[in-house]
């Protein structure tokens, strides 16, 4: 659809009935558009039913506001009342109005036809709310009110009023020249009545004399090729003001042709290459900084067992070994009582060291711009000791756990892996502890997940997520994503069984230290941890027997 807006007259609401009129399509005046500058004329376009037109804010279809409720074609031009629809966006319309930031009309007709200079043809659907017009003259019109009688307006060569009139010359070089006339009048009855009247008048800015043109032109009909949008110009008339223009309107979701037609003449200036505009390499991108920042990592396996401070770089116990239960049935009546023998062993723990060191350009210290830089290196460095070290714990349960334990041979309608979870309970749950965590191969894992919930054993309590954890009758269960286990395997895993160390008050620990000599600052990351086995049978490992 071909349409054009073009921006009229002032325009005054009333607030009570929440109606706008004013002059929509001024005729024999010049309007400014992208496609040059034309007027029209009484009768050039046709008028719908007014319920199908719409009333918006510049010409954003989107931000409708109201409908017309008249359209009346006066010798001036279309006048044309539209209702105002309650809500915030009516009300902002109409504060608008009062505070006198948007005060003009601006009309969208399609189909429109131009010949010599003159809309010869075209269909008013609409109108909006506009900051500024690009008619000459912008004619101020009363809200639409009732009144109890006409009152006869106050000509300036009334002998009885007093006239003002004040000219303004506005920005685009126009004058506009405001005429006030009051006049008093005493009723009868000693009723004393102000009729005021008040009429405004815009000069335009003399044209420049062009050469005289012995004989006009033959000019053909043309029917516009897109849309037109005719506004007051916020820069010079140039190319370049007209470029711009259709930008904005572009950015405001309004009709697009108009934009590709007026933009062609300009397809020689680019953004890079030949013809970039200034030169290519000028167009900067935005800078993101850091795209990717590394999530805090949360070490997983390392609270399976008891947590402490590291204290001293070895420790050393010893435990009670049983053996046999000691104590034994015994026949009474005097009978010798049963006796057996204890012995215990010396257990050990595994220190560990961890460390990093770099040695960075003290540019990166001293400018402000490049700290953000080194702080997500460092940030990197810690992330990095939790995850080693997370599975360098698992690691430790697994050594502890010794040989494997075979899967037993499980119902066939219920899968291996909710058979191997069910086992290393069993099992750790036949000692003299609890089973508290368990890690599964990623195999297993998957295969659980995949487990419908018909498939489960009715008196037991499973339930897995994708993020890789998941709970067997309250007994955490996490995937072990370091792949330190092997296809098919179980870990169970009793809190009591063991324990694991680090320094306490933080960890890991930097060390600064200047390099005054290449102007330089190293930065090192240093950790330590421990580990100790104190009940073997709290560490299980179940997997699949060998073929």
């Amino acid at each position: 659809m071909t349409d054009i807006r073009i921006d009229a007259g002032t325009l005054e609401a009333s607030e009570e009935d929440r109606t706008v009129t004013g002059l929509l399509v001024p005729y024999g005046e010049e309007c400014r558009s992208n496609l040059g500058r034309f007027s029209v004329d009484s009768g050039a376009f046709s008028l719908p039913d007014p319920s199908v037109v719409g009333f918006n804010v510049e010409h954003a279809r989107e931000d409708s506001v109201g409908r017309a409720i008249a359209l009346t074609d006066t010798p001036e031009g279309v006048v044309a009342t539209f209702s105002v629809a309650p809500g915030e966006d009516g009300d902002a319309a109409l504060a608008d109005i009062k505070s006198g930031r948007r005060k003009h009309l601006s009309a969208e007709v399609a189909h429109v036809v131009i010949k010599a200079g003159k809309a010869v043809g075209g269909k008013l659907f609409g109108g909006a709310l506009v900051e500024k017009p690009a008619f000459p003259s912008a004619t101020l019109l009363a809200a639409a009110v009732d009144t109890p009688e006409p009152v006869e307006p106050v000509s300036p060569d009334d002998k009885d009023g007093v006239t003002e009139t004040k000219t303004v010359v506005n920005a685009d070089g126009s004058s506009t020249v405001t005429t006030t006339t009051t006049k008093t009048e005493t009723a009868a009855d000693g009723t004393v009545t102000e009729i005021k009247t008040v009429s405004t008048e815009t000069i335009a800015k003399p044209a420049d004399e062009e050469p005289a043109n012995p004989e006009e032109p033959n000019v053909p009909t043309a029917t516009a090729p897109s849309t037109l949008t005719a506004a007051a110009p916020k820069i010079a008339d140039t190319p370049a003001a007209s470029v711009f223009e259709a930008i904005q309107a572009a950015k405001s979701h309004r009709s697009s042709s108009d934009q590709e037609t007026l933009l062609a003449a300009l397809s020689d200036i680019k953004t890079s290459g030949t013809g970039a505009l200034p030169v290519d390499g000028v167009i900067q991108p935005a800078w993101l900084g850091e795209v990717w920042s590394e999530r805090t990592y949360e070490r997983k396996f390392w609270g399976l067992v008891k947590n402490g401070p590291l204290t001293n770089q070895d420790e050393k116990g010893w435990k009670l070994d049983q053996g046999t239960a000691i104590v034994q049935p015994y026949a009474g009546n005097k009978a010798n009582v049963p006796s057996g023998t204890a012995s215990t062993s010396l257990v050990g723990s595994v220190f560990q060291r961890w460390a990093v060191a770099e040695d960075i350009a003290r540019e990166f210290y001293d400018i402000p711009g490049n700290k953000e830089i080194i702080e997500a290196f460092v940030r990197g460095m810690f992330n990095g000791y939790a995850k080693v070290t997370d599975k360098w714990a698992l690691q430790q349960y697994l050594a502890a756990a010794g040989a494997q334990v075979d899967a037993d041979t499980y119902p066939t309608q219920y899968n291996a892996s909710i058979g191997k979870v069910l086992q290393v309970l069993d099992i750790i749950n036949d000692s003299d502890v609890d089973a508290t965590g368990i890690v599964v191969a990623p195999d297993v894992f998957k295969e659980l997940m995949y487990t419908p919930k018909d498939l489960i054993p009715e008196y037991i309590s499973l339930s897995f997520g994708t993020k890789g954890e998941g709970t067997g009758d309250g007994v955490s269960i996490q995937r072990d994503k370091f792949g330190v286990l092997g296809a098919g395997q179980v870990l169970g895993v009793a809190h009591e069984a063991a324990h694991v160390n680090e320094l306490g008050g933080g960890s890991p620990l930097t060390v600064d230290a200047i390099d005054i000599a290449r102007g330089g600052i190293d930065k090192a990351v240093h950790g330590y941890t421990q580990y100790m086995t104190e009940y073997d049978d709290g560490l299980v490992l179940v997997g699949n027997k060998a073929s």
